[in-house]
């Protein structure tokens, strides 16, 4: 019997495992906070109104360790580094957690050869390691799952199954849940102990907390007295997950499973600025190679194996508790996998251990990288080389690289050895791409090319704005590549006047541009724009479709060419356009385009398409339609390398998703209409709006006021996601183009709106509001040196900084009358908060004006006498509650406050 007992478990554990009885294997319960400071756990040095009761459990039952370090200095690679307990340079996951691109297939999980073992694997948080299915946690050795697949900024009360940003999984289902996402946490990891109580289990228990955005229960804010009310908050935050932990150390407990538990506790990466985090005696934050960064705290306990109370100055990283957990779960790691993490058990053993790393490494791959040897540390950031004794100068405040040239250069070459071991990174791979070109192909050097591709009237019905029910596979490809802006608006809901502002880097009444007939040039001829100043200053500049508006477009003096294509077949235009062509040929011709405007004109109520606006499938190819057409120029322009030596900066102007809703029919059958999911709106909706905050264009698709029509809502929504995945396919042919001339890292890449659209919220059709439907835009960049892969951020930003940023990165003088601000500082460090405040304004009859304020979670408009209104954007992301009239008397002040502070500086400077 004893043999084939032996004989069962040598099956069940297999050659990962050792014959060690599965009654006697630990449980192991792995704890990762958010962000968390060094500064912020009771059980290291703290401030007074720091308590941590339940963490500090951890520490009091083991040890802890105050030289313990994260692989990384931000979320995703940080938990690639401890789930497979190797640096994740090894295996080029620098990021991409909020991306498509997860932790690669080739590595093998801890939870892989955990579940081998025998082990009841679970996860509870926040994953990071990839949205799509291969990349789940199902697929990635876990049991269970419960929690959230990407985006470290996840809302804390907002927990809904059909938002992609704030979508909750239980295993491979979403699901709407409530409460506070940090509690349901703590208690789904509690069940599952409580589950599988009498089996080995991992427990894994990645929190969100404490990561932006700042979000706990009012009761418990208020226990605090900071005078930073933010702070206030983070701590609150963090005063919340340490209960979720005791709820967990409580379980173990009651089933009476803590003396055999290994509890591990470690932050990913340094606290954050952005939250207020406190980082003690340590320099900088999050996003950094010093000690602020990456050194976090380190706890282990195991009752029954290690002393307690124990304090361990050994420097340490995240990696080792990988071959820690092995080697305490008797389980041998296969040859195949190199580690680069140690076994931490002869430490916590208190047995006697000479050194455990030589050297400890950090590299992001943005400029930031450090090396430690001892008490020795090298730190780069850029331009900016730091040596530093960290036993004699925790605050890393004197460099001593010149006192120490040896030791500058002695860690110099050992970091550059070590970086030899590991793959390319994506900087490196573009210094091996700055080859020569051939003859004809040179551009200035260190000039980058532009690509600005601008849709009209897209909203966030796009995945990489988290809205699931599309395909938009190349706009994810580019977000892969680069960076998504998740809080992008425009400064004004109209195309004209949109255009005016961001293509100028003024604001609208500003430019005096405030509906789509007047023209910048006369109205403020001494303006100018994007593409006329990147001309002026050398680039070859071209442009396509709907740049300007229309007839507005600034012709020779903005580009070396352009071309304004039209459909091949539209049913109400086809015989007039016949008729054109058979006396002037084509209308595609340049010298055509003039006669042809007129032709329209004299035809404009035979022609109109928004009377009511036409959907449909139409007979025509991708080719023949005018945004086929377009992006179809703009890549030829590219792989015929049009712009000869000069650098290029190309605009690509998508009409679509613009009325009329036509595309090929392939894309229509996508979208099955009756399996549209549609969020009906409140019936009393209306009821608090102030009515110049809404506009009559439902009539013209067919609908009446307050009144619900799910079947032409359906019908409609069809058509209008059939053009987005249409548009995207197209966009497609533009990174082809990229792809074969190997553009990638020699060009910044723009796709954006000109503002949103109504789809029926709020009972409203088309553009023309203030509301977040209208006014908030897909923002996706790519900027080689400076954005991070498959990154995104929550900074406030508006359509008016489009000018001065690609005038900052592309060493153009910004001129004086720009009212945007450049979005560096955010390509550099998605975690900056942005702009304090976000502008929108709208015109309402004779020169009535609606004007809208958006802050980090409020937004506040002004519609005159006809009334305000007031929305918590947090939880209310709908609008459908007007707190206008409520006792928020504070909140009103600051938000007008803030509208006055925007508004202030809108007299346009006179230009020099």
């Amino acid at each position: 019997m004893l043999y084939k007992f032996l004989l069962c478990q040598f099956v069940a554990v297999g050659c990962f495992a050792s014959f060690g009885n599965a009654a006697v294997k630990p449980n192991i319960v792995l704890i990762v906070s958010d962000d968390q400071g060094y500064g912020d756990i009771s059980a290291y040095d703290h401030p007074a109104e720091v308590a941590t009761a339940n963490l500090d459990r951890i520490a009091e039952a083991g040890a802890r360790f105050s030289n313990g370090y994260a692989s990384a200095y931000v979320c995703a690679p940080s938990r690639a580094g401890l789930i497979t307990g190797r640096y994740q340079q090894r295996f080029g996951f620098y990021s991409g957690g909020d991306s498509r691109i997860g932790l690669p297939l080739s590595e093998t999980t801890l939870a892989t050869l955990l579940k081998t073992a025998g082990y009841k694997t679970g996860v509870f948080g926040k994953w990071h390691l990839g949205l799509e299915k291969p990349y789940h946690p199902l697929s990635r050795g876990f049991d269970e799952f419960y929690g959230f697949l990407g985006h470290g900024a996840h809302d804390y009360f907002e927990l809904k199954a059909d938002d992609l940003h704030n979508g909750i999984w239980r295993n491979w289902d979403r699901i709407d849940d409530t409460g506070y996402l940090t509690d349901n946490l703590g208690r789904e990891a509690a069940a599952f102990i409580r589950r599988h109580h009498d089996e080995p289990f991992f427990c894994y228990l990645p929190f969100n907390a404490v990561h932006w955005p700042l979000q706990a229960p009012q009761e418990d804010i208020e226990r605090y007295r900071n005078d930073n009310p933010e702070r206030n908050i983070y701590l609150a935050m963090l005063d919340r997950m340490d209960q979720a932990v005791g709820v967990v150390l409580d379980e173990l407990e009651s089933q009476e499973l803590i003396q055999n538990t290994i509890v591990l506790f470690i932050s990913d990466n340094g606290g954050s600025k952005k939250v207020f985090a406190n980082n003690g005696k340590l320099r900088d934050f999050k996003q950094s190679t010093y000690e602020g960064g990456i050194r976090v705290p380190f706890m282990v306990s195991w009752p029954a194996e290690v002393e307690a109370g124990e304090v361990i100055e050994t420097p340490v990283i995240a990696l080792d508790l990988f071959p820690t957990i092995c080697q305490a779960a008797g389980i041998t790691v296969p040859s195949s996998r190199k580690l680069d993490g140690k076994n931490l058990l002869p430490l916590l053993k208190g047995e006697a251990v000479e050194q455990l790393h030589e050297y400890l490494y950090w590299d992001g791959d943005e400029g930031r990288s450090a090396i430690r040897h001892g008490d020795w540390k090298l730190v780069v950031r850029g331009d900016t080389i730091g040596l530093y004794n960290l036993a004699e100068d925790i605050g890393e405040e004197h460099d001593l690289k010149e006192m120490h040239p040896d030791k500058l250069q002695h860690l110099q070459a050992q970091f550059t050895a070590w970086r030899k071991t590991c793959p390319p990174t994506l900087r490196e791979q573009q210094t091996t791409k700055n080859k020569p070109l051939p003859v004809g192909t040179q551009r200035r050097s260190g000039t980058p090319n532009v690509l600005l591709v601008i849709c009209d009237d897209l909203n966030r019905h796009v995945t990489t704005s988290g809205y699931r029910h599309i395909k938009t596979p190349s706009l994810e490809a580019l977000a892969a590549r680069g960076m998504t802006f998740n809080r992008a608006y425009c400064q004004y809901p109209v195309c004209g006047p949109s255009r005016a502002s961001f293509l100028s880097g003024v604001y609208p009444e500003a430019t005096g541009i405030l509906d789509n007939k007047s023209d910048i040039r006369n109205v403020r001829p001494e303006l100018k724009s994007l593409p006329q100043l990147f001309k002026e200053s050398g680039y070859w500049t071209g442009g396509v479709g709907k740049v300007f508006h229309g007839r507005l477009d600034h012709g020779d003096t903005a580009w070396h060419e352009y071309h304004q294509f039209q459909n091949s077949w539209n049913p109400v235009l086809k015989p007039i356009q016949d008729a054109f062509e058979k006396e002037h040929g084509s209308i595609d011709l340049a010298e055509n385009q003039k006669a042809w405007r007129d032709t329209l004109k004299e035809n404009r109520v035979a022609v109109g398409g928004q009377s009511p606006p036409g959907y449909g499938p139409t007979d025509m190819t991708d080719a023949q339609h005018r945004d086929g057409k377009n992006v179809r120029q703009v890549a030829k322009w590219i792989n015929e390398q049009t712009h000869g030596d000069k650098p290029f900066f190309i605009t690509c102007g998508i009409h679509k998703p613009h009325v009329p809703f036509w595309a090929p029919q392939k894309y229509f059958d996508m979208y099955p209409a009756d399996k549209i999911p549609v969020q009906p709106v409140p019936l009393d909706d209306l009821e608090d709006i102030p009515p110049r905050a809404l506009v009559h264009r439902y009539e013209a698709f067919g609908f009446e006021r307050g009144v619900e029509n799910m079947k032409l809502r359906r019908d409609y929504m069809q058509a209008y996601h059939a053009c987005i995945t249409f548009i995207d396919a197209q966009i497609g042919l533009l990174w082809d183009a990229l792809d074969e001339q190997e553009l990638w890292e020699d060009t910044i890449v723009i796709v954006m709106s000109d503002h949103g659209y109504h789809l029926g919220e709020h009972f409203l059709w088309g553009k023309v509001t203030l509301f977040e439907e209208c006014a908030r835009v897909p923002l996706i960049v790519h900027v080689p040196g400076h954005t991070t892969a498959g990154s995104s951020t929550e900074g406030l930003v508006e359509l008016v900084d489009l000018l001065p940023t690609l005038c900052s990165l592309c060493d153009i003088t910004i001129p004086n009358y720009v009212q945007g601000t450049s979005l560096e500082p955010l390509l550099e460090d998605p975690s900056l908060p942005g702009k304090r405040q976000a502008y929108t304004v709208v015109t309402r009859g004779a020169g009535e004006l609606g004007l809208s304020v958006r802050v980090d979670r409020w937004r506040y408009a002004d519609w005159g006498d006809s009334g305000k209104e007031l929305y918590d954007l947090r939880n209310d992301p709908g609008e459908f509650r007007n707190q206008y009239g409520e006792p928020r008397l504070q909140q009103v002040q600051r938000m007008q406050r803030a509208l006055q502070n925007v508004r202030t500086p809108l007299r346009l400077v006179n230009p020099r």
